[in-house]
């Protein structure tokens, strides 16, 4: 029950070299409980990959210290993508056998090697339906740069097969990802808009998520570029947010003009390298 968008864009060549990401930081737990947090739920996975997550929280923080444990900074962005598909699918099984094979007295692996075939068949064909339709209840968007530009990448249940969006340009996660792909549409988004342009599109698409049920009301945002990652200031977030109350229907180039006007675009802001944390 969260949001997590992220947005390709571009620079004034036309070159699509920059990802921008956004979340709220409403953390789920155990399917009911549902509190603002004060940790962001963007990961920093390397210097130009961030891993956003969505469903619950505790799952998610264990996929996502999986995949932190199998990458480093030199590895490649589409080695990290398959390493997160290969972690989701083990945290998944982990999962699995906690909660369906340990409580029976024995694993998946000797379920399907051994037991399988000894106990009653209706038994047998039971806990091998609950293990295909087992739902690890966490998405995982991959956003990062690379030599060849912007990529945005999901994981969901079962993983094992990352889902590439660059065609489209965006991808949103979580109970809000309706709303938010929506109001992108809405904006006409696509991977040759400016850096300024889409930094607005993602803040408006974060805060129209809001209506969904478990979106919380704080908001991070990053942008993510080839060797170094920017977050949005308080003081530019705040800034965003009376240029989102006071912008008008249909969007003037004066919008994104005070955009460009705010702290990340006229200071040293793109030499800043952000670490977050997990949640």
């Amino acid at each position: 029950m969260t949001i997590c968008i992220g947005a390709l864009c571009s620079n004034e060549h036309n070159i699509c070299d920059t990802v921008i990401v956004a979340s709220d930081r409403m953390v789920t737990l155990g399917g009911f409980m549902e509190f603002e947090h004060d940790s962001p739920k963007i990961t920093k996975i390397t210097t130009n990959c961030m891993a956003l997550i969505a469903g619950d929280a505790l799952r998610g923080t264990k996929l996502v210290e999986e995949l932190k444990s199998k990458v480093t900074d030199a590895d490649d962005l589409k080695k990290i993508v398959q390493e997160a598909s290969n972690a989701y699918v083990v945290c998944r099984d982990k999962q699995i056998d906690a909660d369906i094979f340990k409580p029976r007295g024995f694993s998946k692996s000797e379920f399907y090697l051994t037991y399988q075939q000894k106990l009653l068949p209706q038994l047998s064909a039971q806990l091998d339906q609950f293990t295909v339709q087992f739902n690890y209840n966490v998405e995982m968007l991959i956003a990062g740069v690379d030599d060849s530009g912007g990529h945005i990448y999901t994981i969901v249940n079962p993983g094992g097969s990352p889902i590439h969006f660059n065609q489209l340009g965006y991808h949103a996660i979580g109970s809000g990802g309706i709303h938010a792909i929506q109001s992108l549409i809405g904006f006409k988004h696509s991977i040759g808009k400016k850096v300024e342009d889409t930094l607005f599109y993602v803040y408006a698409s974060k805060r129209r998520a809001e209506v969904a049920p478990g979106v919380g009301k704080e908001t991070d945002i990053y942008i993510i570029k080839r060797d170094n990652i920017i977050k949005v200031s308080e003081i530019d977030l705040q800034k965003l947010e009376s240029i989102y109350t006071t912008y008008s229907h249909p969007l003037e180039n004066t919008v994104f003009e005070e955009v460009k006007k705010i702290s990340i675009f006229t200071t040293n802001a793109t030499t800043e390298t952000t670490t977050t944390g997990a949640n």
